[in-house]
């Protein structure tokens, strides 16, 4: 049989990609200049529209609670028995939480709260440090992980229930009608794409630095802005050349590495650290949590101005709303046969507690070790910044000489399967009547690969977190949008029609 030939889709593939390229060249040419606009950008909208990003993830987790105990509960996810048995099925939702982003935050992320606390704590305070010891696992815990439970149901109906080719967004938008095919579909996909390119260059300026770091932590090497683009060359160089000569299967194998790595690196500093200290803090920071979580989801601290809220809980909303479809469609893909009840329980159950378990350890680690004076964790960030922070806070782990190695492979692998699996993602969006049984092409896909890499650069150009913010802010917005069109679209059709399987088509068969 004829291999089918995959065609740009024009009018997606172009609109971004310049947009993106003419951003990165404005940046690579006034670094100074971009900075300030992209300080301005972030603030207007953190401020002006903070409390839509709020009130859309409550409302998410609201719809979240009512896919679990409503009616749609019972309703299942295609026929048949489940493609893996349970513990299996579990073990890949809570293993998908592991990413470089996930260590690099649970180790830092502490400091900058401790820093400047919410609610009017002092700086450095106990109270400071109880907020801090929790913020971390309510950021990445149960309240945004909803998004993934709502937006999969709706991509998991139009998956395995309609038997549509849920490769684009614009085609599980129903409530466009004939104008999800036309223009206005186009549009949604673009926006996604916009948005996916923003969260994205958000998970590489964090990871680079930390690579880079652990490099010249290892190694003697100084740590340059040239060292950071040398190591995107190097992940973007693997990707293409697993690209070219087929290797897909061993990034595969690259992927599992990770996971590995990552949990045994967990397992490690939970037995051979300060073991009672990191079940301490743990238990003290869920009940923290658990007692204010109201008062930290809908916190816009209009009055006091610190622009807490603003900086980390509307960024973090935003950053996730970036990834939420293309994780979204993993997790319902490994999902056939579950009911609506089954996948959102284990959504939120097997990822909140995955994550949980990173802070859990990193981040009681790195108080332990602030606590203890081990470090001046606070004048090695202003002198070298949060990657060389984390990093020297590693270096205080028994036997350092081995976790730190260990680290750098997990890093570096973490990031380059991230940028394949990202690449890929945006080469199926802009191939033209492409399903999910075909590949896009290879240049596509490394064209992608190429942008994400020089976007990640021109961030790591101007400097600190805030770029990443804004990248990740400005994205957002856009994917908001489309993921509220998404649901509406999901729960008008099953109103209207009901939870009724499609007949298998021989092309469906297939």
């Amino acid at each position: 049989m004829e291999k089918k030939k995959m065609k740009i889709d024009h009018v997606i593939f172009w609109p971004p990609l310049l947009l993106i390229s003419i951003l990165c060249a404005l940046i690579i040419k006034d670094p100074k200049r971009a900075n300030e606009i992209s300080n301005s950008a972030l603030s207007w909208t953190t401020d002006k529209l903070g409390w839509a990003f709020e009130w859309y993830v409550v409302i998410l987790f609201l719809i979240a609670m009512y896919l679990i105990f409503g009616k749609l509960k019972d309703k299942k996810f295609g026929e048949g028995e489940p493609e893996f048995k349970t513990s299996t099925w579990l073990g890949m939702i809570f293993t998908s939480t592991s990413s470089a982003a996930l260590i690099y935050w649970a180790t830092i992320e502490w400091f900058y709260y401790m820093q400047s606390p919410p609610f009017g704590a002092q700086p450095f305070s106990v109270e400071a440090a109880q907020w801090a010891s929790c913020y971390g696992m309510y950021h990445w815990g149960l309240i945004p992980t909803a998004m993934y439970v709502v937006v999969g149901v709706a991509i998991g109906y139009n998956f395995f229930v309609k038997k549509r080719d849920v490769v684009k967004p614009s085609s599980v938008c129903g409530i466009l009608g004939k104008h999800k095919d036309g223009l206005t579909g186009k549009i949604i996909d673009i926006l996604y794409i916009v948005g996916m390119v923003a969260g994205v260059g958000t998970s590489l300026g964090l990871g680079t630095p930390l690579v880079a770091e652990l490099l010249s932590k290892i190694f003697g090497v100084q740590h340059t802005l040239s060292l950071d683009g040398w190591i995107l060359i190097a992940w973007i160089v693997l990707f293409s050349t697993s690209v070219y000569l087929g290797l897909q299967k061993g990034i595969k194998v690259l992927s599992d590495i990770r996971v590995y790595l990552a949990f045994g690196v967990i397992i490690f500093v939970a037995v051979f650290g300060p073991t009672a200290f990191i079940l301490n803090g743990f238990t003290d920071a869920l009940g923290t949590m658990l007692h204010n979580i109201t008062r930290m989801t809908l916190y816009t601290d209009p009055y006091g101005k610190s622009g807490f809220p603003q900086g980390w809980t509307i960024f973090y909303w935003a950053w996730f709303l970036n990834c939420v479809i293309t994780y979204s469609i993993y997790l319902v893909r490994i999902s056939k046969g579950r009911t609506v009840r089954q996948f959102a329980s284990a959504v939120l159950g097997a990822i909140v507690l995955g994550e949980m378990v990173f802070f859990a350890v990193f981040t009681n680690h790195a108080m332990y070790v602030h606590y203890q004076g081990l470090l001046d964790i606070g004048k090695i960030m202003e002198q070298s910044g949060a990657a060389r922070a984390i990093v020297e806070i590693w270096a205080t782990l028994p036997l350092s000489t081995v976790v730190l190695p260990v680290l750098l492979l997990y890093a570096f692998i973490s990031t380059a399967t991230f940028i394949n699996g990202v690449a890929y993602t945006l080469a199926m969006v802009t191939t033209k009547g492409i399903t999910e049984n075909d590949e896009p092409s290879r240049l596509n896909r490394v064209v992608w690969a190429v942008l994400l890499g020089t976007l990640a650069i021109s961030l790591l150009m101007l400097g600190g977190l805030k770029p990443l913010q804004t990248a990740s802010v400005l994205g957002g917005l856009p994917m908001m949008i489309v993921c509220i069109i998404i649901p509406i679209s999901f729960f008008k059709e099953v109103n209207k029609t009901g939870w009724v399987m499609k007949a298998p088509s021989n092309k469906d068969a297939e």
